[in-house]
């Protein structure tokens, strides 16, 4: 997960007036690789009909789901609906969004 420190120094950029360097950041960062590049890349290998011999545990199945639809909201919220420019309520909702991932995400692998 994100370390507070990490998120910390996010914000602390973002604040003194580097949002890009924040924004390209968080989305370098680990756990948005491996939601994104994990999720795209089973999507991909079922869309051909193959089968993934893997069990899965239901975080990680969210973790897909959220890189997918954290992708998606990328690819085309943000150029068509933002025109590449983040206010700070979309900034909010982003980071609400992902607080509300690491949340759930957590609640569910101690359930299991």
């Amino acid at each position: 997960m994100i370390r507070p420190a990490l998120l910390g120094g996010m914000l602390a950029v973002a604040r003194s007036g580097s949002t890009r360097m924040a924004v390209t950041a968080s989305l370098a960062g680990p756990l948005c690789q491996l939601s994104m590049g994990t999720g795209l890349s089973m999507i991909l290998v079922r869309l051909q009909g193959k089968v993934i011999e893997a069990h899965l545990g239901m975080n990680m199945k969210l973790m897909m789901v959220f890189g997918f639809v954290a992708m998606g909201y990328y690819l085309v919220a943000v150029p068509a609906a933002h025109r590449f420019v983040f206010t700070r309520r979309t900034a909010v909702a982003m980071m609400a969004s992902y607080l509300a991932f690491v949340v759930a995400f957590i609640v569910v692998a101690l359930e299991e």
